[in-house]
């Protein structure tokens, strides 16, 4: 996860904390009406509220931390964000600091400073910069027209300009991660309002029950919304420094606080063309009505991020003025920490990809916006505009192999929206004529198979179908008809495309640790075979255009030998080559001993534990065999002992008298041959027949497997793999079996204690169906030696990795991006992987492996791809590099990032 200081995480607490939202919520609803503000019992409570604000600070901070800071540290930033003058002034010393340490003015627009992109990052995942940078805007005396120009002149995440006008390459990026929060924020608070409640299932019967009770999204969305036209209100009333219209729309403000589900304002809706045709403003006078007249039509056009920011300038400006009371002051301050509680709720972090997969909460909020009409057009121009800021950028786009073929709602809108926005940047290429290129030349997909089902047999079956189909479609001779035409350089313009000039790689994506790529594998080998076929209209290629691999692998794990199998495990199984990439690898770069220190104690199944000792033995063996390396044979007589204590409780073995014990040799064998689908394998799963290209190439071992599939030898490869293939095809008819669980720890010192030794002094699982094992010095640089191992024969065969660096700190078990393996698969020094070298130390590695960087889901994590080379730029010189060589690594990631495009893309599509 991101390390964030107490003072951003303070600031974030006092601004974005839930328990905040529920203190000045319960104070404002709570006030006598009519309100006097100059009554003591006003004065007393408003003390009273400071005092709580504090403790909320507090709590959130400490919560957030798991306790790691001191109490007194974070109770002087409490004082010092909620001093005894807070809210009765229009001054926030806190937001004014952070502007002028992070933030600077280039003529009319703002941007980090580029020193400073580090702490920039750690503040903007607290809190949303537009509520920063609002605030400095709302001060400057400016005109109209300047104030205008500042608005659209403001750049995504105020990234600086020192990478604008360079070309960069994004070859991992995920359409429907882009859209960033600001515009899910402005969809749900200004225009998306909560939908009537479904019925019961009942009511299908005439049964009529009582409706559920709102969620607190539900809640905290209506309080938000009654509030909002409650500052509406004020904004027409008021231009800012009308001390009794301020006054005068307290009540209507604290009554927005109040819940009231039969409320009319309860479900009020902003009609923001009337808004935008009503108010009548001034010619160059700023006030309020003008800055609420541009609010609405920004909205009304869907210029969702300048409405955003005009939304922010209003809170502020109002909070600034003189006039303004204590009580309004809350009630902004309560806007703002309300929805900065949603932003933190579209924030990914926390370690581990299953959270993101399955526990990240952002899926209600996204949901809300997604389900509103326009969302996709919406969020489709502001993922094209993210993704090509500046003219010659290229990027390879994720989306699902399901999405692709719904070509009406997905394929077509984006290759019209980019054809438009590239044409945009660059209205010579896109001309007619045989030199120019077209906006084709500048992305392609990147098609992706889900992590997801029942189980992992029925999951096979499934993606043979969605591959068939995949494969059909790539191959078919029918053209897609947009309309408009994306015309490839050289070629003639048309309205018609084929399928397959959009795709040019596969992958498979979501939880790797519940979700092996041996499932996937046999299907990503047959989709990019290319074969010649006659039942597709006519006689051609398929896939027409060769495919490369670009898959998610090693990104999250539970052990670091487990990270390493995952990646070997796609390399081979998927049959990897010169011109693939394995998407972030995390598990090749972070040192193992760092990894546990982190993490702690693993609890892993004894199924796994038992995959990864027989891996290691495996690797330990080549590398004393092939290198001499010592350590490696003295590491290896112990995983085969480790191996034999533990194999006889996975949960594959077939139940049996007879002891259980198989080389490890046959072990290994047995793991080769799971690139073999057990659907084509076990007779019992063939209700079709399967064509002999489908056979050949998802199980190339089929004939030695299917002479053992009914009468298997344990003691064999092929009989190990039949009966872990047979468990597999079980596996929801035993889920209620209990499987065997391994302790695995650390040593802190390198040396077990009397009682792990007496744990691990048995052969047999205790009373909670759990094992006991350990990692000691030695298997520590074992890991290590494996990893640069690992890296030297993935570089020989061509393959590279896509680093997205801010992604893995928020998910991935790195504290800050200086942190990052791309330092140790890369480094800016290559003098650092001479023999023997800081990142060659068991003199395994000769070259870099080629690596990019990438921004993965920019809008989730929130970043761009020039600030990912602006924090990597960053990181250099944080680990002491020269600046000089900081700027030369950087040319050539981004450079290396060109050429995986090219590569992956070719300059032509193969008709």
């Amino acid at each position: 996860m991101l390390l964030r200081a107490v003072p951003e995480r303070a600031i974030g607490a006092l601004l974005g904390g839930d328990e905040v939202g529920v203190i000045l919520s319960t104070h404002l609803a709570s006030l006598k009406r009519p309100i006097d503000t100059k009554s003591p019992d006003f004065q007393r409570k408003m003390s009273d509220v400071r005092i709580d604000l504090r403790r909320a600070i507090r709590h959130d901070v400490d919560r957030r931390t798991g306790e790691r800071h001191r109490l007194n540290e974070i109770e002087s930033m409490a004082e010092r964000l909620c001093p005894s003058t807070f809210l009765s002034k229009g001054v926030f010393p806190a937001l004014d600091a952070a502007f002028l340490e992070i933030m600077e003015w280039r003529d009319s627009t703002v941007c980090f400073k580029e020193e400073h992109v580090q702490r920039y990052a750690e503040l903007i995942s607290e809190l949303d910069p537009t509520v920063l940078v609002a605030w400095t805007i709302a001060k400057k005396k400016s005109t109209q027209t300047e104030l205008r120009k500042t608005v659209d002149s403001l750049t995504t995440l105020y990234v600086g300009p020192r990478y604008f006008n360079r070309p960069l390459a994004d070859n991992h990026t995920h359409l429907n991660g882009i859209v960033d929060d600001e515009i899910v924020l402005a969809e749900l608070i200004l225009l998306h309002f909560v939908p009537k409640r479904k019925k019961e299932a009942a009511d299908k019967v005439g049964v009529q029950k009582a409706a559920s009770p709102p969620s607190l999204i539900d809640i905290r969305l209506r309080r938000v919304r009654r509030l909002l036209n409650a500052l509406i209100g004020l904004w027409k009333n008021t231009d800012g420094d009308e001390a009794r219209a301020l006054m005068e729309n307290e009540r209507q403000l604290a009554d927005s606080c109040l819940e009231d589900v039969n409320s009319v304002m309860e479900q009020a809706m902003v009609d923001w063309p009337t808004e935008e045709q009503g108010i009548v403003v001034e010619e160059d006078m700023l006030n309020n009505r003008w800055l609420l007249r541009q609010l609405a039509s920004a909205v009304v056009g869907r210029k969702m991020h300048q409405a955003w920011t005009w939304l922010f300038i209003l809170l502020w400006r109002t909070y600034q003025s003189i006039a303004c009371t204590e009580t309004v002051r809350a009630v902004i301050v309560l806007f703002i920490a309300e929805v900065m509680a949603f932003r933190r709720q579209l924030i990914m972090h926390g370690n581990g990809l299953r959270r993101f997969t399955t526990g990240y909460p952002f899926a209600p909020l996204r949901n809300q916006a997604m389900n509103r009409e326009g969302w996709q057009n919406l969020s489709y121009r502001d993922a094209v505009h993210r993704t090509f800021a500046s003219k010659g950028d290229t990027a390879e786009i994720k989306i699902s192999a399901g999405n692709f073929q719904d070509v009406t709602k997905v394929t077509a809108d984006f290759a019209r929206i980019a054809n438009e926005r590239l044409h945009f940047l660059s209205p010579d290429e896109t001309e007619d004529g045989d030199a120019g290129t077209s906006s084709l030349d500048h992305w392609h997909f990147c098609l992706h198979f889900n992590r997801s089902g029942k189980s992992h047999f029925a999951r096979r079956a499934a993606l043979w179908k969605e591959a068939g189909t995949l494969k059909e479609t790539l191959g078919s001779s029918n053209k897609w008809n947009f309309g408009f035409p994306l015309r490839a350089a050289g070629a003639a313009a048309s309205n018609s495309h084929h399928p397959a000039e959009f795709v040019r790689g596969l992958d498979v994506a979501g939880d790797e640790t519940g979700w092996p790529i041996e499932v996937f594998a046999p299907m990503l080998r047959w989709v990019r075979a290319r074969e010649r076929r006659k039942d597709l209209m006519q006689e051609t290629c398929v896939p027409p255009k060769p495919l490369h691999l670009s898959i998610h692998a090693g990104e999250d794990y539970a052990h670091p030998l487990s990270g390493l199998r995952h990646v070997d495990e796609t390399v081979v199984f998927c049959g990897m080559k010169e011109g693939d990439r394995l998407g972030h690898a995390l598990a090749l770069g972070i040192a193992p001993d760092d990894w546990l220190d982190r993490h702690g104690t693993v609890v892993i199944p004894v199924d796994e534990h038992v995959d990864n000792l027989v891996w290691a033995w495996h690797e330990a063996g080549k590398l004393a065999d092939e290198h001499d390396l010592a350590l490696a044979n003295r590491v290896r007589s112990r995983l085969a002992k480790r191996i034999e204590r533990f194999v006889q409780h996975v949960s594959w073995r077939a139940d049996s008298p007879q002891p259980f014990k198989p080389a490890c040799r046959a072990l290994y064998d047995a793991w080769e041959l799971r690139r073999n689908c057990p659907t084509l394998v076990l007779p019992s799963s063939n209700t079709e027949p399967v064509d002999h290209e489908r056979l050949k190439v998802g199980a190339p071992d089929y004939q030695v497997l299917s002479n053992s599939v009914d009468d298997p030898d344990p003691a064999s490869a092929v009989g190990l793999y039949i009966m872990r293939a047979k468990r597999e095809n079980d596996a929801l008819k035993l889920s209620g079996k209990p499987v065997v669980m391994v302790r695995l720890t650390k040593p802190r010192h390198g040396h077990s204690s009397r009682a792990q030794r007496l744990l691990e002094d048995t052969s047999a699982p205790d009373t909670a169906n759990q094992m006991h094992d350990h990692d000691d010095a030695e298997d520590l640089q074992l890991m290590l030696a494996l990893q640069d191992a690992c890296l030297e024969r993935y570089a020989d065969l061509g393959v590279s990795i896509e680093a997205n660096p801010s992604s893995n700190v928020y998910i991935g078990q790195i504290d800050t991006h200086s942190d990052h393996p791309i330092f140790r698969w890369a480094p800016p020094d290559e003098a650092e992987l001479k023999e023997g070298a800081r990142f060659n130390l068991f003199s395994l590695r000769k070259k870099q492996i080629a690596v990019s960087i990438n921004t993965d889901d920019q809008g989730i994590f929130p970043t761009t791809l020039r600030m990912e080379y602006h924090l990597m730029h960053e990181a250099a010189l944080e680990r002491g590099y020269a600046e000089q060589l900081a700027d030369r690594w950087i040319d050539r990631l981004q450079a290396i990032g060109f050429d995986h495009f090219l590569a992956a893309h070719g300059r032509k599509y193969e008709d």
